[in-house]
């Protein structure tokens, strides 16, 4: 959609019928993606966009924060991490978003940059001060004779604090979804492959090599080529052993592996960030065993969504076999894990999730957060090709 509209009537046609209980109706005013017209009340917002009251995993990452001080922060969190990791130090004001950012690759910004405008045009947000590690592994350690530095991060483990939110390429997804045709959570969902009888009985992956199991789990492809087939598409990290791991394959089409009835889900160089997509498809997914955990997986229990497997993959072919053997119940799991991603992983719930992170955050401080010196107002796209009709600011103007 590429410009404003009121009282929206949605009509879903097949063979010329009306279908899905359509035509819809929106009623009031419906806006644009790039359209800059926030919500005054975020409750209303909260209400309207049918938030949950909580997410525990946010609950979980700020009970070992009984305060945050954002004064103590700024020169804190620089001094302990600045100089040798890449952070944006971000604080919203007014709902205008400013950053300043420290360390050498910081390209990763783009992606929380165009989130927080995406959000701020949708909701007015609290006034908060807060620093992101734009790199893959958490930063801050648990010690319990320390206090910690809240950093937020996209990947949490067991053995570090840092403050979990969606992760860069979900987030995208969610903003893609609204632009233009990408590997986003809708798409999968229409390019699903086969119906579940009609899918290969066999496991199915294809990445890179930047995790040692990931070229473990080629070499037991190998050995079981009847039940998985698993190769690597690119060699980075351990590039001396190409000829023992290789050849390299083409890359395959995403939405090609649901061909295949079984998924496999193995670690990156932190958490495979393709779960939220393999979910999203109607073959079950086998998960690697991982320290690494994304801001979902609390709410994902084995067994139920996905079929675990041990992190040195020592029984994922009996895993694999299982699911072979027990196909109706392996088929209720893969559509449990899909009707997961459905209701928890959509572009709704990802900012409902951004906005309680935030205002909980934001609940926090003891401190005003401040634009501090050398931060840059991180501006609102233009469109002037179509222009935006904002009926609350209209209503602000009049009053």
């Amino acid at each position: 959609m590429y410009a404003s509209y009121t009282d929206l009537h949605i009509h879903i046609l097949l063979k010329d019928k009306l279908v899905g209980k359509s035509p819809y109706v929106l009623r009031g005013a419906v806006y644009q993606e790039s359209c800059d017209c926030p919500e005054p009340s975020g409750a209303l917002w909260e209400k309207n966009m049918h938030c949950p009251a909580s997410f525990s995993q946010i609950e979980s990452d700020l009970s070992i924060f009984h305060s945050v001080d954002p004064d103590r922060n700024a020169h804190e969190i620089l001094q302990r991490f600045g100089k040798r990791h890449s952070l944006c130090h971000y604080t919203i004001k007014n709902n205008q978003v400013y950053i300043k950012t420290h360390g050498e690759h910081v390209g990763f910004r783009i992606f929380m940059d165009a989130f927080l405008l995406s959000l701020t045009r949708k909701v007015k947000l609290p006034d908060i001060e807060f620093f992101v590690n734009l790199g893959d592994w958490p930063l801050e350690k648990r010690r319990a004779s320390e206090m910690p530095s809240p950093i937020f991060s996209w990947c949490g483990s067991n053995d570090t604090q840092d403050i979990v939110m969606p992760t860069y390429d979900l987030t995208e997804s969610v903003l893609e979804t609204m632009g233009r045709v990408s590997l986003d959570m809708m798409s999968v969902q229409g390019h699903t492959g086969p119906a579940w009888e009609q899918k290969m009985s066999k496991a199915f992956w294809r990445g890179r090599d930047s995790r040692k199991e990931r070229l473990e789990l080629v070499k037991l492809a190998r050995a079981n080529s009847a039940m998985l087939d698993a190769a690597l598409t690119n060699f980075f990290f351990f590039k001396h052993d190409e000829s023992l791991y290789g050849p390299l394959v083409k890359h395959v089409s995403f939405f090609d592996f649901f061909k295949y009835k079984y998924q496999i889900n193995v670690d990156g160089t932190v958490a495979a960030y393709r779960l939220p997509y393999l979910l999203a498809g109607d073959s079950v997914v086998l998960k690697h065993d991982s320290i690494y955990y994304e801001h979902f997986y609390k709410q994902l229990q084995p067994w139920v969504h996905y079929i675990p497997f041990k992190a040195d993959l020592s029984d994922l072919v009996e895993k694999i076999q299982w699911a072979r053997d027990h196909d109706e119940e392996a088929k209720k799991i893969a559509l449990a894990g899909q009707q997961f991603a459905r209701t928890h992983l959509m572009g709704d719930s990802i900012f409902c999730y951004y906005f309680k992170l935030f205002q909980k955050y934001a609940e926090l401080q003891v401190t005003e957060p401040k634009v501090r010196d050398g931060m840059e107002l991180v501006e609102q796209p233009k469109d002037e090709l179509f222009p935006c009709y904002c009926a609350r600011k209209q209503v602000r103007d009049e009053l």
